[in-house]
């Protein structure tokens, strides 16, 4: 029905919008998680609140929207963010919360709303993920108990090695243009690698 409301190339543009904002949302997370590392390390008197108070300042959000970009940064690792990149972070926002207050885990549930992009064109939208995980109205079961892995990607871990080393240089006192420098190299780096990926 959505896909006879909504143009083709407007679908399109709001689909890349969602994935910019998920993308936005996890940032600020990231950046509060880094504040906070620096507030210890400089041993600064001011609680979790001031910080998502402070950062909220700057973005226009409240303190309980940044408290819950936190919580969406601490939860999600950067490979799994990678993995589900075209889900919005409300996506990621329902999943955590049915993972939290349902007998279904989190990965279920994101699985879900991609395995809908093949029905659909889109994913699944949250008010269906709460239809089917939390008021249970609709069949849905997984075919077996995940597996739980044991070893660590090498591609993720460096990608996550680079997303830590971003963190520690925010907090260095460095000049602004070597910091930004570092950053470029970052982006470097990981775009190598992508590369490499897609020719493998």
């Amino acid at each position: 029905m959505y896909n006879l409301i909504v143009p083709k190339h407007l679908q399109d543009e709001l689909i890349q919008i969602g994935e910019d904002l998920s993308r936005q949302t996890f940032r600020v997370g990231d950046i509060v998680i880094s504040i906070a590392d620096y507030v210890s390390a400089n041993n600064m008197q001011c609680t979790k609140r001031d910080i998502w108070r402070a950062v909220g300042s700057f973005v226009g959000k409240s303190a309980s929207s940044i408290q819950s970009y936190e919580a969406l940064a601490n939860f999600y690792p950067e490979s799994v963010r990678r993995e589900f990149e075209i889900l919005s972070s409300s996506h990621f926002k329902e999943a955590m919360k049915i993972d939290a207050g349902t007998d279904y885990n989190w990965r279920t549930v994101l699985d879900y709303a991609m395995d809908r992009i093949e029905v659909y064109g889109r994913p699944a939208t949250v008010d269906e993920l709460r239809k089917v995980f939390i008021f249970n109205s609709e069949e849905y079961e997984i075919d077996e108990e995940p597996i739980e892995i044991l070893f660590r990607n090498p591609v993720d871990e460096f990608i996550e090695g680079i997303s830590r080393l971003r963190r520690i240089v925010e907090l260095l006192p460095i000049p602004e243009y070597i910091r930004g420098k570092l950053q470029i190299t970052f982006n470097n780096l990981e775009s190598e690698i992508q590369a490499l990926l897609v020719e493998v």
